[in-house]
């Protein structure tokens, strides 16, 4: 009997058996999930999002409603100031200016009848053969006439600096970013046609978290970390503005960097992180 009891005590004894669990210290022991969390919260980036933008940028527009006849460049080429980019389809006010300068031919025989007959009324008047009255509506007349002369000259004018304008060029040089419209699509009068931007002075613009507002001033250093599909890199560089304002929707803050040296392979819209550097 002795020997049974002893039997029954070393077996509750055995590690593998059942034994009561303390609450406490149960709960003190952290879950699979709450070490998943860890983990995440130690792989987190650091640092603040930002993105590489030109320092210029220029849309060009349609001046007026037309089609597009033909692109001279492609995108991504590089362009100089002042070089045509687009040719509109000048057709349609060759043949506006066309009928102008028919109109203007045909208000100048009219004027030119017009001034005839008032110098005609003024010379009766004075003869005794004609009223005041005659010589004010004839003058009137002839005024109107010589008026419509210049509508139709100004209108021509117009038009042929409108001609002048088809061909669309950039006021300055960089590089063809976007290009919003294929050849042979209309385009409406002030609609984009072509995007340049300059293409050697980029700038990094991030943004801040409000909590943050305080860490980062102009004059800090910083370092920009690339990682994009195009390019794999870490460069120097200097905070130059930070904005005092903060956005109430998005609460962040808007700042500016300065890259200390620029790679030819950084290109305008890349994604990158911005980590100031101890100070």
């Amino acid at each position: 009997m002795r020997a049974l009891v002893f039997v029954v005590v070393v077996a509750a004894c055995k590690p593998g058996a059942d034994k009561t669990v303390d609450p406490v210290a149960a709960a003190a022991q952290p879950s699979p999930f709450a070490r998943g969390e860890r983990r995440v919260a130690a792989t987190e980036q650091v640092g603040y999002v930002g993105v590489l933008a030109p320092r210029e940028s220029i849309e060009v527009t349609a001046p007026f409603t037309s089609k597009i006849e033909k692109f001279f460049v492609k995108l991504g080429e590089t362009v100089r100031a002042d070089q045509p980019l687009a040719q509109l389809d000048a057709r349609p006010l060759r043949d506006e200016i066309a009928l102008a300068r028919a109109a203007l031919t045909e208000a100048s025989v009219a004027a030119g009848a017009a001034a005839s007959k008032y110098a005609m009324e003024a010379r009766a008047f004075r003869a005794g053969v004609s009223s005041k009255a005659s010589v004010d509506a004839a003058a009137f007349e002839s005024g109107q006439a010589g008026a419509m002369v210049g509508q139709h000259r100004t209108k021509i004018s117009q038009l042929e600096q409108r001609l002048k304008d088809t061909k669309l060029s950039a006021k300055i040089g960089g590089k063809v970013a976007l290009r919003y419209v294929e050849e042979g699509a209309r385009v409406q009068e002030g609609q984009a046609v072509i995007r340049v931007i300059s293409s050697t002075e980029l700038f990094v613009k991030f943004a801040i978290p409000g909590e943050d507002a305080r860490k980062v001033a102009p004059g800090d250093a910083v370092e920009i970390r690339f990682d994009s599909k195009t390019t794999s890199k870490v460069s120097s560089g200097v905070v130059k503005t930070v904005s005092p304002e903060l956005d109430p929707i998005a609460q962040m803050i808007v700042a500016e960097a300065e890259l200390d040296e620029a790679s030819a392979e950084l290109q305008s819209g890349v994604v990158c992180r911005i980590v100031p550097k101890k100070k």
